[in-house]
């Protein structure tokens, strides 16, 4: 009920993201909060991705001083909004959450129309956000990356990577993007560069 309340006044993705309990999202959680710093806790978020949405990926792209946060459909049609507003929504509160700083990224896009008002966007990422866009993307300074994590751990990061695995691979049934990326992910997890730029 008080949910119910709240959305009258607040898109509803935006309520679900500032909601979330901890463990709620298991190892897709937890396993990235035990990364060293924000680049780290990013590339084991979006490996870890397609446990919860199988029909879209997330996806980091890089210009000379900013990063970009996609969301990219796999298939047509397009993710549901209220969905695409939560995934960057949620995104942004781990990225606070794990830093313990108040971050606020340099602006949100988002492909779908404003429905509902724009002030609410604005309030919860504490920077613009630009509805009916090309594509889907939450923008911050490259700089962040390198921030770290408060909850870093890294002998649960270890413990936990073999399950995180074997789960991508009953999800996977022999994708071959997956499984390039877990190859990738395993030597990384191995030499110790767990970054953007090393998966890619």
């Amino acid at each position: 009920a008080h949910l119910s309340t709240q959305a009258k006044a607040a898109p509803l993705g935006l309520l679900a993201a500032e909601h979330i309990g901890k463990g709620d999202f298991g190892i897709v959680e937890v396993l990235p909060a035990c990364a060293a710093n924000l680049e780290e806790m990013i590339t084991l978020g979006f490996w870890l991705y397609p446990v919860l949405d199988q029909t879209a990926a997330m996806r980091c792209v890089y210009d000379e001083r900013v990063v970009r946060i996609r969301i990219e459909p796999c298939a047509e049609p397009r993710l549901l909004p209220l969905l695409v507003e939560q995934a960057l929504a949620s995104f942004w509160y781990y990225a606070r959450h794990c830093t313990e700083r108040d971050l606020a990224p340099m602006e949100v896009r988002f492909a779908h129309e404003l429905r509902g008002r724009l002030g609410h966007y604005e309030r919860y990422f504490r920077a613009p956000v630009v509805f009916g866009a090309e594509r889907d993307e939450l923008v911050f300074p490259r700089e962040f990356l390198a921030l770290p994590l408060v909850s870093a751990d890294p002998v649960l990061k270890a413990a936990l990577a073999p399950a995180a695995h074997l789960l991508l691979a009953q999800l996977s049934g022999g994708s071959p993007f997956l499984d390039q990326v877990a190859t990738h992910l395993r030597a990384a997890l191995r030499s110790g560069d767990v970054s953007v730029t090393a998966i890619a």
